[in-house]
């Protein structure tokens, strides 16, 4: 029960993720023909108390949003990467990731493939997402001239590393010179190209660097920006 409303980080989880969790409860054990534990009077006593508690600790709506003035601070402080990879790579991310909205494991699964220069805009496939688990077609349009377009990042980091297929951000080797070695064993699985954690630690990284409390930031904050 414990594990149900708290990550072992010791950061409570939102509503909205409990709820998800005892639907999931809930369904496997109605499918293997059990009385579901969700069902208990303690389980639904709880999570009234928990919809009237306005003062939980909540990591999830703990995050600001980064808007322009954020991205701009974030930019410079990029910008002072000594490896131009690095430099590329990190502003890619994070004007993606504004400009689209995606969320971290969207952009860590962003592949070669799944874009399209245009014209006037930077097109992206999104085969899943949280809202879209089925694969169905689904584009994001993103205008060339919008302010801090990624069009023009994206383009910068692919031409630089001459990537042509595969996952779009890739790991650097530690002196950010080179790209390491990519290998894909299973969908997600591999080496060599960044994992949505790695892109929320390097979120948290330079809002540091730039002076925002990275306590308040995070790779949501991008998708919410």
């Amino acid at each position: 029960q414990k594990e149900l409303y708290q990550e072992k980080s010791g950061h409570q989880l939102s509503k909205q993720t409990i709820n998800t969790r005892l639907a999931a409860i809930r369904f496997f054990h109605i499918q293997a023909s059990f009385h579901s534990p969700t069902e208990h009077p303690l389980v639904i006593r709880v999570m009234r108390g928990l919809m009237r508690n306005q003062y939980r600790h909540m990591s999830d709506y703990d995050q600001q949003p980064i808007t322009y003035d954020e991205l701009e601070m974030l930019l410079s402080v990029i910008d002072e990467q000594p490896q131009e990879l690095t430099r590329l790579r990190d502003k890619a991310i994070l004007q993606l990731g504004l400009q689209g909205g995606f969320r971290r494991s969207e952009l860590a699964e962003i592949k070669v493939e799944h874009i399209s220069f245009l014209r006037e805009k930077l097109k992206v496939r999104v085969p899943y997402s949280k809202s879209n688990q089925q694969g169905q077609r689904e584009w994001k349009d993103l205008p060339k001239q919008e302010m801090f377009s990624a069009y023009e990042a994206v383009q910068l980091w692919l031409m630089a590393t001459k990537i042509k297929q595969g996952h779009l951000f890739r790991s650097l080797s530690r002196d950010g010179n080179s790209v390491r070695d990519y290998i894909v064993n299973k969908p997600r699985m591999g080496k060599g190209f960044l994992k949505g954690d790695d892109i929320y630690q390097m979120i948290k990284k330079y809002c540091d660097r730039a002076g925002l409390n990275s306590r308040f930031y995070g790779a949501h904050s991008l998708r919410s920006g």
